[in-house]
């Protein structure tokens, strides 16, 4: 299938990945070098566009706490199930 330039995506024609943890562990690895804000068990419960980008509420789900972010780019990381 054709792909614009710059999509920032991954295409695998083998439909096969031995080790999607370590690949995923990679990602996140390589963004937070580039200044990218990595965060993990946390909840989305709202999205909003903005002037500003996407206003995000989430909910840190070890602690509780709620709060809000604002982002120019949302990702849904969730997985097919």
């Amino acid at each position: 299938p054709y792909l614009p330039p710059n999509t920032g995506s991954i295409l695998f024609y083998d439909a096969q990945m031995t080790q999607p943890d370590r690949l995923t562990l990679a990602f996140a690895q390589s963004a937070a070098a580039r200044g990218v804000v990595v965060s993990n068990y946390l909840s989305a419960s709202s999205l909003a566009r903005t002037k500003d980008g996407i206003q995000v509420t989430l909910k840190d789900e070890e602690s509780g706490g709620e709060f809000a972010a604002v982002a120019k780019v949302v990702v849904n990381a969730t997985g097919p199930w």
